[in-house]
């Protein structure tokens, strides 16, 4: 600020006053504002900017004994300001969103080094995973393949299980609503489907039960757990728990 009102008096000794105001006003116009935002706002503003790190990082240790000083005073008199720029999850998600337009829209040099429309779509699922529940990402019941107790592991049964391109199937005892475990498809490869076994004979592993308030994040984590990958959803997830602890059936 100094410098921009200091111009126009040294110019106005050297040449005439209305000279020396288009001088000062143009000098500061082009090379004070227009040149420094066409350059730090480009597509090299990151080297750029790494490049002038170290004069900028001179210049704040040349003028700490006036700036420090300044600072302290504003922070006493107008707050401490030192949280940074903070996005919440949708201004995050919009963010993502105009860059990856912006990119886009510009020419193929911008495109390098930017995001995929994967990575974009990756991010936003992220970023949506604490507002999103089970409720929202579950197969429905009707959709899900599951396989009767009472059947047994001959060549078309299991031909047909590893034709569903599934690792995990429920099994289920007389009502198809009556869960009783799941069984890992990859046991399969020690079964010889001559012997025709019946499940029932078979090692079955529990899922687990969560309801569908259950946020994504929540059920990520129960997952990473390890103790199962497959989850039954249920308006009642404890007495789900206690039917199968009694060895009771489900009800619907």
């Amino acid at each position: 600020a100094a410098a921009n009102e200091a111009l126009p008096i040294f110019l106005d000794r050297l040449m005439p006053e209305y000279v020396a105001i288009m001088m000062s006003v143009t000098l500061v116009l082009i090379f004070g504002e227009i040149l420094p935002s066409a350059l730090f706002s480009g597509p090299r503003q990151l080297e750029l900017a790494s490049v002038a790190a170290p004069l900028v990082k001179l210049l704040m240790l040349l003028m700490a004994p006036v700036a420090w000083p300044l600072a302290k005073l504003l922070d006493c008199s107008l707050g401490s300001h030192t949280g940074g720029t903070r996005f919440d999850r949708r201004q995050l998600t919009t963010l993502v969103k105009l860059h990856h337009e912006q990119q886009e829209e510009g020419s193929a040099a911008a495109r390098v080094g930017g995001l995929s429309t994967d990575e974009v779509n990756i991010i936003h699922g992220a970023l949506g995973l604490m507002h999103n529940t089970v409720a929202d990402a579950m197969t429905p019941f009707n959709q899900v393949k599951s396989l009767c107790r009472e059947a047994v592991m001959d060549e078309t049964t299991m031909a047909d299980l590893l034709a569903t391109g599934h690792s995990r199937i429920p099994v289920y005892e007389g009502d198809p609503m009556n869960i009783r475990g799941f069984l890992i498809l990859r046991r399969l490869i020690i079964l010889d489907p001559d012997e025709a076994r019946p499940v029932s004979t078979l090692p079955l592993r529990l899922p687990l039960v969560v309801s569908p308030t259950t946020n994504l994040i929540d059920m990520l984590n129960l997952f990473q757990e390890g103790k199962s990958h497959v989850a039954l959803v249920s308006l009642f997830p404890e007495d789900v728990k206690a039917r199968w602890a009694e060895g009771r059936a489900l009800q619907a």
